[in-house]
């Protein structure tokens, strides 16, 4: 036998040693970014790995193609529509694109009747549909298909009028607003609220919410903060959120290493804890969480005046008139809480609001 030590470099072929230094610094790496409890990082991996299957499938799964809406919540029967009798809602934005008009109407115990759908522009020119009778009734959210409108201009400002052939209760919110005309039953206005009305694709027509996902960040950028835009939703969702989690784990599989940290651990529990806040607030729609009109209407009184607002209820507004135009504007007391609505999603309703 050679006297050479057995393990020795010198009995392993001169082709593998890249191989073990390779090894040796993804080792090193792995330890680098994946420090601490290797138990809790796979646990972290089998959980990140299911949710992101999960996300993608919601992602992925086509979804009826919901256009734009006049903000409203179907909340309570706000209208008695008697038959062969118009209800108008004036001064609508119908999106380019349309090809469904939806109302949340109730029949009680009869049978739905004939719909008919009438769109007016104010150009003049008229829009007509119609959905035949049903012996289904009772509350559903009922669909009556029209013409497309064409992609262009991206809305078109109209009157939508509807008929039945036989009453019906019409849904939406029981609280007037001042910035949007009232509805009208044959040409009276309607004092208990608004009706709620949504506006689809053509029938049969469905989108993902991967494919949305551009027009989803330029909505959501609405409203907001000036500095926010739709790039703020692209940076949120794909590095600061996969950012703070990471870092959470990090801490969690790291907490029992005794060793002196560059940044104290509670500074970097709060440092996360703040992100996830921020990144919640941005994303939020202005006034959309709960209370939120009531935290924003104390922290103004509070920074213009000094003092601390009054521990019961008086006469005067909780909210400054600045504040009451804002809640109108994102119809605040229609959409809060309600996931069959949304808020206003259109650059014009910015600049309705500005103006």
């Amino acid at each position: 036998m050679s006297g050479r030590r057995r393990g020795s470099l010198a009995d392993e072929p001169t082709e593998l040693l890249p191989e073990r230094g390779l090894a040796r610094q993804l080792k090193r790496l792995s330890q680098l970014l994946f420090p601490g409890d290797r138990r809790l990082w796979a646990v972290a991996g089998v959980v990140l790995a299911a949710t992101l299957v999960l996300i993608a499938i919601a992602l992925l799964q086509p979804r009826g193609d919901l256009l734009g809406s006049n903000s409203i919540g179907a909340r309570t029967a706000t209208a008695i529509v008697p038959a062969n009798t118009p209800l108008c809602v004036s001064h609508l934005r119908v999106p380019a694109g349309t090809g469904q008009v939806q109302f949340a109407l109730d029949t009680r115990t009869e049978p739905r009747p004939e719909l008919e759908v009438a769109i007016r522009e104010a150009s003049g020119s008229v829009i007509r549909g119609s959905s035949p009778p049903s012996s289904a009734g009772g509350y559903h959210p009922y669909t009556i298909a029209i013409p497309t409108l064409p992609a262009r201009p991206a809305f078109v400002l109209a009157d939508v009028c509807l008929t039945a052939k036989a009453r019906v209760f019409a849904w939406g919110t029981g609280a007037p607003q001042s910035n949007i005309p009232a509805p009208t039953v044959g040409g009276i206005p309607i004092t208990t609220g608004h009706v709620s009305v949504w506006f689809l694709g053509p029938p049969g027509v469905r989108r993902s919410i991967a494919s949305q996902m551009g027009e989803m960040f330029h909505r959501a950028a609405l409203f907001g903060a000036g500095f926010v835009g739709a790039w703020t939703y692209w940076v949120l969702f794909f590095l600061v959120f996969p950012v703070l989690a990471y870092g959470a784990v990090r801490l969690l599989a790291t907490a029992d290493i005794e060793r002196r940290r560059r940044v104290p651990l509670p500074l970097l529990v709060g440092l996360i804890a703040f992100g996830v806040a921020a990144a919640w607030a941005l994303i939020t729609p202005a006034f959309q969480s709960p209370d939120e009109s009531e935290h924003f209407a104390y922290v103004q009184y509070f920074a213009e005046t000094g003092r601390a607002v009054e521990a019961v209820q008086t006469a005067r507004s909780p909210y400054s008139d600045a504040e009451v135009i804002a809640l109108e504007a994102v119809y605040h007391t229609s959409v809060i809480e309600r996931a069959e609505t949304r808020p206003p999603w259109l650059s014009a309703d910015v600049q309705a609001y500005k103006e």
